[in-house]
């Protein structure tokens, strides 16, 4: 009876582990950060918009990469099961094992991927996130872009915006894609954002034969640039869609657009049409601008992205 005690204690923990294993796996699905405006709410021309970014902070670029496959080839293990419940912990274990080796994976592939940038390391490594937001601001007042006027941490007289992109050179360095996270703060109130969501910008694809001499020309000023112009569309964006608020959109189709000279897909619907640009809101309802598959107009001759 004593030597069985271990055993059953064992199998209590184990029973207990499973019980909290399938409770997680019937638990309510996490929302996806988003939150959006029921009514229209818009934002007048004269307010002091705000724009916070980490300032103290290095502005973070990576190399784009492909993370479907990761975990794909590994090969499927057995578990000896004298009863169900190990079985059960087994395929715990295993899970545990395959998340671990999964995640390794994706580490060693955004490595491989972020050998793209080595040309321009000496350029990325000392552009601030304090320079991207000034030239940001100096881009939106060059596009007499509605409101952003300040630039100071926290502003309760005004509306807040908190954008915390990050950007990503393709591998075939045509393009560069930001994602951003927006949170919007109503004035008088800085601790719920009234609106938050993620927007992707993906740039123009570039055609020049020597893409590094490109990105490289006057220190990395076409690198810099770029990613300026692309949180101030994504700025102009949040705008929009907080103006659009919880209206009825069109109905959702597949889209097509260019990331590089790679074509890419997403269900989405479209917002914006224009000559070269889509504007879109996909399934999990973040935002993208990305540049139309069948373009149908020149493109702008700026470093300026959305057409």
């Amino acid at each position: 009876m004593v030597s069985a005690l271990p055993r059953m204690l064992h199998q209590a923990c184990l029973a207990l582990l499973v019980a909290g294993f399938c409770a997680s796996l019937h638990a309510a699905p996490k929302d996806n950060g988003r939150v959006l405006p029921e009514q229209p709410v818009v934002v007048a021309e004269s307010v002091v918009l705000t724009l916070n970014l980490p300032e103290k902070d290095r502005v973070v670029f990576r190399g784009v990469v492909s993370l479907d496959k990761a975990g794909t080839q590994q090969q499927q293990m057995l578990y000896p099961a004298p009863d169900p419940i190990s079985a059960v912990a087994g395929l715990m274990t295993h899970a545990l094992m395959t998340k671990s080796i999964r995640d390794n994976q994706k580490e060693r592939m955004q490595e491989d991927a972020d050998v793209v940038l080595n040309p321009y390391r000496q350029y990325l490594d000392g552009y601030q996130a304090s320079e991207l937001q000034q030239r940001v601001l100096a881009l939106i007042g060059e596009r007499k872009q509605r409101g952003f006027v300040a630039a100071t941490a926290t502003a309760s007289e005004g509306w807040l915006f908190r954008s915390l992109p990050v950007f990503a050179m393709t591998q075939d360095q045509r393009a560069i894609v930001m994602d951003n996270s927006i949170s919007v703060f109503a004035p008088g109130n800085l601790k719920k954002p009234v609106y938050v969501n993620a927007v992707r910008v993906v740039s123009t694809p570039h055609a020049a034969e020597d893409l590094q001499a490109f990105w490289r020309q006057g220190e990395g000023e076409a690198l810099k640039a770029t990613a300026a112009a692309l949180v101030a569309d994504s700025l102009a964006m949040v705008l929009d869609d907080l103006a659009r608020g919880g209206s009825a959109l069109p109905a959702q189709k597949t889209v097509r657009y260019l990331e590089g000279a790679t074509e890419k897909m997403e269900r989405a619907s479209i917002l914006g049409d224009a000559c070269n640009r889509l504007v879109i809101r996909t399934l999990r309802g973040w935002l993208m601008s990305v540049p139309r598959k069948d373009v149908r107009c020149a493109p702008a001759t700026a470093p300026a992205i959305a057409g």
